[in-house]
């Protein structure tokens, strides 16, 4: 859930439920306890608990039970240092991701035009410009993605997970403006409708136009054009 007014979301908690996510940089807090964890029985990665003390990284459900069995809250200063990452370790994010202005003007054209399935979403346009758009967002929050023959694909496993914990891998008459959106600052709801109008909508004569199958999302974007004075 997006937070406060660091405007982030929390990883760990976010993708506590998401297969194939990882954790890297936990190697110090492992050796600090491996003495107490050795005994710990948290499960069968016990086996490879000396392997994630020399570096390996971790499995995120398996990290989340070492925390808990070590009373660390997940808003811990000590686990700041911490990034989440796949099986290929390709992209790596910090645990305290920014809800900046790239990432919601990415949310706004996977809404409008993105199709999210288990394992990647895909943004369809082939507008130049707005191509290079979303080239220049994703690469300024360090997602791995590469262009297709109808947009852009993003098969970082990551990415992935992150949106379809918030909620974008719906079907087109259920699709909701995500709650990051909501909680974000004016120049960052701006880039979100930005980018939303450009792929699924019209600005001309003073006026914009979108036509979504989404009772939900309409009303959400009537609620952020009105916030706006629009």
């Amino acid at each position: 859930t997006p937070e406060g007014p660091g405007r982030s979301i929390n990883l760990l908690e976010t993708l506590a439920n998401s297969k194939g996510i990882y954790v890297a940089g936990a190697e110090k807090l492992i050796q600090k306890n491996y003495h107490f964890l050795k005994t710990a029985r948290l499960g069968k990665m016990d086996r490879y608990l000396y392997k994630y003390r020399d570096g390996r990284i971790i499995p995120l459900t398996y990290f989340l039970r070492i925390v808990k069995f070590l009373k660390i809250n997940l808003d811990n200063q000590i686990l700041s240092g911490l990034k989440i990452t796949s099986r290929l370790a390709n992209t790596f994010l910090p645990i305290r991701f920014q809800t900046n202005e790239s990432f919601l003007k990415i949310l706004g054209y996977v809404v409008a035009e993105g199709t999210v399935t288990e394992n990647s979403v895909m943004i369809s346009n082939i507008d130049n410009e707005v191509l290079k758009d979303i080239e220049l967002a994703l690469k300024s929050l360090g997602i791995s993605f590469y262009f297709g023959n109808r947009g852009v694909m993003i098969a970082d496993r990551v990415f992935v997970e992150v949106a379809k914990e918030l909620g974008l891998k719906k079907k087109s008459a259920q699709k909701r403006t995500p709650a990051a959106v909501f909680s974000s600052n004016k120049e960052n709801a701006a880039a979100f409708l930005g980018a939303y109008f450009e792929g699924d909508g019209t600005v001309a004569h003073n006026c914009v136009y979108a036509v979504s199958k989404s009772k939900e999302l309409t009303s959400d974007l009537c609620y952020l054009l009105y916030y706006f004075g629009i």
